[in-house]
């Protein structure tokens, strides 16, 4: 007689935690194998039950099975989402490759080059009438008009020339500027005549208000014929008029007369007085009548010895010299 196999009977196992429901499982037809892998529950865990034969606990607070002490790995999101909607997730859009970089330029080569600083400046030189021989510094440059670029900075001379006459000019060249240099040879083709101004003090020399010189520069040019010329000097309060006539080839001197000043001298006790090594008498001295200018006081006492004083007199108020003769 053929004994009937049967399917194993369904168990319950109910779990500690009312809470938490009930479970149920069968036991498996391979129970003898799975017996092999029974286990025991971790030890110290409160909560866990042996529920079947194959070596499976139940933690009945969370329903946790933990297959032969381990966790079911969860499957995939995307393997489950394919598993309920049975169809294949799209491929995803290709991805372009990166687009190749340039190069790294040359910043170098690039670069706007520096700009040389100047160090000379540049001469306009025009005369009239135009065509006069233009000489800088000893080496002729060519005829006026005339641009010379890249003059050195400092002072230069300038000559110009022509057939009848010649003109010396001093000029002063700027780093990076134009200097322009105008130069009438008619009226210095006629100033074939001279004038030199003495006098004590120096004076400017000007003509219907333009300044031709200065008394320390010597035998001035000037056209022949007569001039009316105008004597200053700004500190001493001087300025005066002098008529002078002057013939070609020849040079006229002009000794001004400069006006005089007041002196007032003094000295303690007492002292003999000389001024410029003229004497002038015995202190104390008012009203000694000079000519503007510097002059020297000298003082001289028979017991205290000699002392020396400079003045300047102007003609605009009296000047006032007072010593102490006293060691």
């Amino acid at each position: 007689m053929t004994k009937s196999r049967t399917r194993p009977p369904t168990r319950r196992v109910r779990s500690r935690f009312a809470s938490r429901g009930r479970y149920r499982r069968r036991a498996s037809p391979l129970w003898k194998l799975n017996r092999r892998c029974v286990r025991t529950p971790p030890a110290g865990e409160a909560g866990f039950r042996y529920q079947c034969s194959c070596a499976r606990w139940s933690r009945s607070s969370s329903a946790v099975f933990l297959v032969r002490g381990r966790s079911p790995r969860e499957p995939d999101a995307g393997a489950t989402a394919q598993s309920r909607t049975g169809a294949t997730p799209a491929p995803s859009a290709a991805v372009p490759p990166p687009a190749a970089v340039p190069p790294p330029t040359d910043v170098t080569a690039a670069a706007i080059p520096a700009r040389p600083i100047a160090t000379g400046g540049r001469l306009l030189v025009r005369s009239d009438p135009p065509g006069a021989v233009v000489v800088i510094d000893g080496v002729r440059r060519g005829s006026a008009p005339l641009t010379v670029d890249d003059l050195g900075a400092g002072s230069h001379r300038v000559q110009l020339s022509t057939a009848g006459a010649s003109i010396d000019q001093k000029v002063t060249i700027e780093a990076g500027t134009t200097t322009s240099l105008v130069v009438p040879i008619q009226s210095a083709a006629a100033a074939s005549a001279w004038v030199n101004v003495g006098a004590p003090i120096d004076v400017q020399i000007f003509e219907n208000g333009r300044l031709i010189g200065t008394s320390a520069d010597g035998p001035l040019p000037l056209p022949a014929g007569t001039h009316k010329l105008e004597l200053v000097n700004e500190s001493l309060g001087y300025r005066g008029e002098q008529a002078v006539t002057v013939r070609a080839g020849e040079i006229a001197r002009l000794r001004p007369s400069i006006p005089s000043g007041v002196l007032h001298v003094n000295a303690q006790p007492w002292a003999n007085v000389w001024v410029d090594g003229e004497p002038v008498g015995e202190t104390p001295l008012a009203n000694v009548n000079v000519s503007v200018g510097r002059h020297e006081i000298r003082f001289r006492h028979p017991s205290f010895g000699e002392q020396v004083r400079q003045v300047v007199v102007s003609a605009t108020e009296p000047a006032r010299v007072s010593v102490n003769m006293k060691p």
